[in-house]
């Protein structure tokens, strides 16, 4: 199973990361398309020994919705509090996998 994972670019809780993803089964491979969602599932992949793949163009990670376009599941991370003002990045990953009818695993944190 392929899971995409996406979160705010100031995540960087590991450990909650660690335990949502161990409550998946079967994951074979991890994606993600922004510099963070990278650094945090490298840890896990290298733990696990799971394939990681990134969306990268240069020496940019992008193209979120390719990369949970590619995936059997989504992962996503969001604030409790979201600035109504602000188009996020989360707000997209979550656009992007209700479009896309994927199946989607929502953790809100403080």
């Amino acid at each position: 199973m392929t899971v995409a994972f996406m979160c705010p670019s100031d995540f960087d809780n590991y450990d909650m990361v660690e335990k949502e993803l161990n409550k998946i089964k079967n994951i074979t491979k991890l994606t993600c398309a922004t510099t963070n969602t990278y650094e945090l599932l490298k840890q896990y992949s290298d733990k696990y020994k799971i394939e990681l793949y990134k969306e990268e163009r240069g020496k940019k990670i992008f193209n979120l919705r390719l990369s949970i376009q590619c995936a059997d599941k989504v992962l996503i991370f969001k604030k409790s509090i979201l600035d109504p003002d602000k188009y996020s990045r989360t707000q997209k990953a979550i656009g992007f996998a209700k479009d896309l009818k994927k199946d989607t695993i929502l953790i809100t944190y403080d």
